[in-house]
């Protein structure tokens, strides 16, 4: 038999096992012991002492967004590469989480995150691990030299070899160790996020992605990653307080084994989707309660969304897509294909910028150079959630009423005879109706009465900013 008939047969064989879920037996790896040192801290004391590595003026910009080239490319988008940049320099976005293929479309000023293993050509169990570091250490000083954070093989629990790693705790933590030590021999300054969690469950604590999670730190993973991401992915834009639930549940795991999850960088990828999304009957997610949301809606979940996120300890968020994917996973109703910030015509004929887009772009307008490890829950009872921000000699709230009827509430230690209040999503149904973007956010000036101001609160989010 020829050597090339037999690799053909041997590929052919780890794709039926991988098809049918079918677990060949585990190889054998080195222990990695992590010391346990017990060190608990509230949310509410981030860190100021977090390192971040060079990044011009925004290290520590929260306003992400999740590949915007890669996907592109296999969407079937009608938007190029210079689009593309030009809208992300028009949202303002700092920070950008890109497959290694799509890396070098990056405009100069944007500082890159991007991932290892799987993305990069890994094949879990069956690669070869020699090579891949030694095309690892290539990649760090060529194409993958600018980028500042680098996450090991996302969703490690999501599908077993050679797909994934699920199944497999172990090898994940020695594959894991091994790029860890390959990236920093190369470049100590680039940070290792530990694979992309799928996520927790509504209320669920004790999931097999949670499991895998305390598997792969039995094995000793704590010593092998800087920082690490969870994504909150097919909820509705009333189900971002899953963020809470997510930190917990994460928080509580990590700090049994010595590492304090406000003391790391925490990423989160997500996004929220307009139209009405949903899975064919048989799916394994078909029994998801994904509702039909407006634009509109999508908007109001991504301001609900990454403030809540911030106030709860995350630092960076990224958006899951600039532009609508197309067919993704071979269905016109998935999800993924809703998320975008702009319309892929390929989907349904439009290709107008969502309200979305507009949104996130006052998001990052009104709080970019806030003091991140500074923000203030003022209340987050009773369905009203009121958080508070510091921007150089200013104070900025952020405020909105889930209850579904009007409610006034009061805002107290004002320092400013005025505030400006500003809606956080423009009041039309749609992003092409917006003609005039310095036009389209409502706005008006209150007094302030002994440093206190009343408000009308509903759904929308508002911002109340001193002035002047």
């Amino acid at each position: 038999m020829s050597k090339l008939l037999q690799m053909i047969i041997k590929g052919l064989i780890v794709y039926i096992l991988a098809a049918f879920a079918i677990t060949p037996g585990r190889t054998e790896r080195p222990d990695i012991q992590a010391e346990v040192q017990k060190s608990k801290r509230s949310k509410a004391e981030k860190t100021e002492n977090r390192q971040y590595p060079s990044a011009g003026n925004y290290a520590d910009s929260p306003f992400g967004l999740f590949g915007p080239y890669e996907y592109r490319l296999n969407s079937k988008s009608a938007f190029s590469t210079e689009e593309i940049n030009g809208h992300l320099q028009d949202i303002g976005i700092r920070w950008v989480q890109e497959m290694p293929s799509g890396v070098s479309q990056l405009p100069e000023e944007i500082n890159i995150y991007s991932r290892v293993g799987r993305e990069g050509g890994f094949r879990p169990l069956y690669g070869d691990i020699d090579r891949y570091k030694t095309d690892l250490r290539k990649a760090l000083s060529t194409s993958l030299k600018k980028v500042k954070f680098i996450e090991i093989d996302t969703e490690p629990s999501g599908l077993r070899p050679p797909l994934g790693w699920r199944g497999y705790p172990r090898e994940y933590a020695a594959f894991l160790k091994a790029t860890y030590e390959t990236i920093k021999s190369v470049r100590p300054d680039c940070l290792v996020v530990l694979g992309g969690i799928p996520g927790v469950g509504k209320g669920e604590a004790d999931g097999s992605h949670v499991r895998f999670l305390r598997e792969i730190l039995d094995a000793g993973a704590a010593k092998y990653f800087d920082a690490f991401e969870f994504k909150l992915h097919h909820h509705n834009a009333g189900d971002y307080r899953e963020i809470e639930t997510k930190m917990r549940t994460y928080g509580n795991i990590l700090s049994d084994y010595g590492l304090d999850i406000n003391k790391i960088p925490v990423f989160l990828e997500t996004a929220v989707h307009d139209g009405a999304p949903g899975y064919p009957n048989g799916h394994h997610l078909s029994s998801l309660d994904l509702q039909s949301q407006t634009e509109t809606e999508q908007a109001v979940g991504l301001v609900k969304t990454f403030v809540f996120a911030l106030a709860q300890g995350v630092d960076k968020i990224f958006w899951n897509q600039m532009v609508e994917l197309y067919s993704f996973g071979g269905s016109n109703t998935n999800p993924f294909n809703c998320y975008g910030l702009i319309n892929n015509k390929s989907n349904d004929g439009q290709s107008h910028k969502k309200l979305s887009y507009y949104t996130y772009k006052k998001l990052v307008e009104t709080l970019e150079g806030c003091a991140w490890n500074k923000i203030q829950s003022i209340q987050e009872s009773e369905n009203i959630y009121i958080y508070k921000f510091s921007k150089g000699n200013k104070n900025i709230w952020v405020a909105w009423n889930d209850t579904g009827q009007a409610r006034n509430v009061q805002i107290s230690g004002i320092m400013s005879p005025q505030v400006k209040i500003t809606s956080a999503v423009c009041e039309k149904k749609s992003g092409k109706e917006v003609k005039d973007y310095s036009q389209a956010f409502k706005q008006s000036l209150i007094q302030v009465d002994n440093h206190n101001i009343t408000i009308k609160l509903l759904n929308c989010p508002l911002y109340i900013e001193q002035f002047p």
